[in-house]
């Protein structure tokens, strides 16, 4: 988005969370993925679940496949969204594209043969690892992507210019020991079975094949996991909203950090310390530990826990994690480091209003307005002056490329007004 001579331009910055794995950010940079030709979506498709597998490699979890008729529910969902200028995991009938109400009646829909699938959708990412790294940034999300059970993935992807939200991404996950299971043809000779199991609800499924296709995964993936995981560098510092909500009394916070156990492979967890450390080694003493019992919207399990810093880390910083626990009567303790991202092109500290700060011409710069309190985000600046790209880089963070000498009067939304001496 370019800013023209002695005019003012208002921008908008909205985040955006929601449901069993939504998240983005909806700003004023031009640089969000534009996809031109089919290629280039399978390069989204390829590069995504690649990612996604490396990630998941660092704590030990087996891979995601490629499965087609998750990706297709993925699309489709994907379609619908941009088609109707909406962003939630929930279908009408009324609306163009409809192909289910629900994840689980789409991924139907296209012939998936069972109804156990997980669903995480991001918007306005500037390419699919932005994507999925939002997501790993949202506990709820996170959670979805790391789960003992999903070994399978359908990736999907829309944009229009006349999207509110720019462009979406659609993941689709699923078992499948499970979808083998229910493409056979087992009989059933008696004894416990389910039905209302597969597409064919109808089919019934013997409660014991059931039982071992369902654990299959879990058998084969790790006793625990931590994220971020230890030796992890380039880890965002901020966290900022999910829907629902995690923490609804702020609206930004420090990336958390989370353990969750394997339920097959640990007895019952009992947390009895969950301590970050800064560079200094001084515990980050402002957080919030999330289990079952205070999570808001009870989408943990008792397996899942969380440590919420209350405020933002900070930039380009390394940090200390120690988590003693009981699982069952056996005492352990768990420990990992980590370091934060750090910023891509210098930057300035804006801390009061009326600061005047100096760059060169065609010079990238950041200007960072750290939160005075948890709900101290910028929605919207305006601009006014040089022509320049201008653009969020999160939404605590401004970035400047000024094309010519004079100045720039920034207004944003929580009143830290600054001015930009281009030379």
């Amino acid at each position: 988005m370019k800013y023209y001579q002695y005019i003012t331009i208002s921008l908008t910055l909205t985040t955006f969370l929601i449901g069993c794995g939504e998240s983005g950010t909806v700003g004023v940079d031009s640089k969000i993925e534009r996809v031109t030709n089919e290629s280039s979506l399978i390069e989204i498709r390829d590069g995504g679940l690649s990612y996604l597998n490396t990630l998941r490699t660092y704590v030990d979890m087996i891979p995601l496949q490629y499965e087609v008729h998750l990706e297709e529910a993925s699309q489709n969902h994907a379609t619908y969204l941009t088609n109707n200028n909406l962003f939630a995991h929930i279908e009408s009938a009324d609306n163009s594209g409809f192909t289910g109400v629900t994840p689980s009646d789409r991924t139907r829909y296209t012939g998936y043969e069972h109804a156990i699938v997980g669903e995480n959708i991001s918007s306005s990412n500037r390419g699919v690892e932005e994507s999925i790294d939002t997501l790993f940034s949202a506990i709820y999300h996170r959670f979805g992507f790391l789960n003992y059970d999903y070994d399978e993935l359908g990736i999907g992807f829309s944009q229009s210019d006349v999207y509110t939200y720019g462009n979406v991404y659609n993941y689709n996950m699923g078992i499948s020991p499970l979808r083998i299971l229910c493409e056979g043809t087992e009989q059933i000779n008696g004894g416990a079975y389910y039905e209302n199991i597969c597409l064919d609800s109808t089919k019934q499924i013997a409660a014991s094949s059931f039982t071992i296709a369902y654990e299959e995964n879990k058998l084969q993936n790790p006793a625990r996991v931590i994220w971020p995981y230890h030796g992890a560098s380039n880890i965002s510092p901020v966290f900022y909203e999910e829907s629902p909500d995690p923490l609804p009394e702020c609206s930004v916070s420090g990336y958390p950090v989370s353990i969750s156990f394997n339920s097959l492979k640990n007895g019952a967890i009992t947390i009895d310390n969950f301590k970050l450390y800064d560079s200094n080694n001084q515990e980050v003493t402002d957080v919030k530990l999330m289990d079952q019992k205070n999570d808001p919207n009870q989408h943990f399990t008792e397996f899942e826990f969380a440590l919420f810093p209350m405020k933002r880390l900070e930039w380009d910083s390394k940090y200390h994690v120690e988590i003693a626990y009981h699982d069952g009567d056996i005492s352990k303790i768990e420990t990992v480091d980590f370091k934060t991202a750090s910023l891509p092109y210098p930057y300035f500290n804006v801390t009061t209003s009326g600061e005047i700060f100096e760059v060169g011409v065609n010079k990238t710069t950041l200007f960072y307005l750290s939160p005075a309190h948890c709900n101290d985000k910028l929605t919207t600046f305006s601009a006014t002056g040089l022509l320049a790209d201008i653009a969020f880089y999160d939404a605590n963070t401004i970035m400047i490329t000024a094309k010519s000498a004079g100045k720039l009067l920034i207004t944003p939304s929580n009143g830290r007004n600054f001015t930009v001496n281009v030379k």
